[in-house]
């Protein structure tokens, strides 16, 4: 009887142990937005540029022209993108290898009301170079210059994917046009012209967050299985002192 209790025992906990739990985790990658850059302005007659045009890329000759307009675009390269709310601000920044920044100028803030958005602001590198030295002469110390056109941008919006889900984008992201900036000219440092643009209409572009796609399918996990071995118990064995005759 004892035997028996325990062999069921046994398995009544081995039953207990092998019941799988599952759980569910649903990851969402982000959608990606591009930002398009370009910069151009009115060049007086000169040697220097072909056509007097500024086209993105060359080099500003400051003893030539000393201000541009910068051009911004924000995107969202993927058909059916539904953009609930959103601003986009463009702030031009000035930086210091010795150690500081300051901030030049505040665009006024663009609504974001579809997958797309532009807006331009004057960049003027020789205003720019007047505040480095009187802030050089300030501190003592001088180092190399940074001029930086950056836009950011916070949206409430999303994607449409696969099988009826979406993306949402992603909530704040910043573009960026850079310039290397020294007494005698600026220098694009980023983004680099796209290859195949034309010279008249050429452009840079960065792209920021996670590549778009649709949520990913639940991820179901077992709970390893543990099994208990049967127990097993010997009844008592009884021996029978020897019969002794006479």
């Amino acid at each position: 009887m004892w035997l028996v209790l325990a062999v069921l025992l046994g398995a009544i906990a081995a039953v207990g142990w092998t019941m799988p739990t599952e759980t569910s985790v649903a990851k969402m990658r982000p959608s990606i937005v591009e930002y398009a850059f370009t910069y151009n302005a009115d060049l007086p007659e000169n040697p220097v540029y072909e056509k007097h045009q500024l086209s993105y890329g060359d080099i500003v000759f400051l003893s030539v022209v000393h201000s541009v307009t910068a051009g911004v675009t924000w995107r969202v390269p993927v058909p059916g993108a539904q953009v609930a709310s959103g601003q986009m601000v463009v702030n031009v920044l000035l930086t210091s290898g010795a150690g500081w920044q300051r901030t030049l100028s505040t665009s006024a803030p663009v609504a974001l009301t579809g997958p797309s958005a532009s807006t331009k602001v004057d960049v003027d590198f020789a205003d720019a170079l007047a505040v480095a030295r009187d802030i050089d002469k300030l501190i003592g110390v001088s180092g190399p210059i940074t001029l930086t056109v950056r836009a950011d941008t916070r949206v409430v919006g999303h994607v449409p994917g696969d099988g009826g889900q979406v993306t949402q984008l992603t909530p704040s992201t910043k573009g960026e046009l850079v310039f290397a900036l020294t007494a005698s000219q600026a220098t694009l440092t980023s983004p680099a012209p796209a290859p195949s643009s034309s010279t008249d209409t050429a452009s840079g572009s960065v792209s920021v967050g996670g590549a778009p796609g649709p949520t990913q399918a639940p991820v179901t996990t077992q709970a390893p299985v543990t099994t208990q071995a049967p127990v097993t118990t010997q009844a008592p064995v009884t021996t029978q002192a020897p019969v002794t005759t006479q």
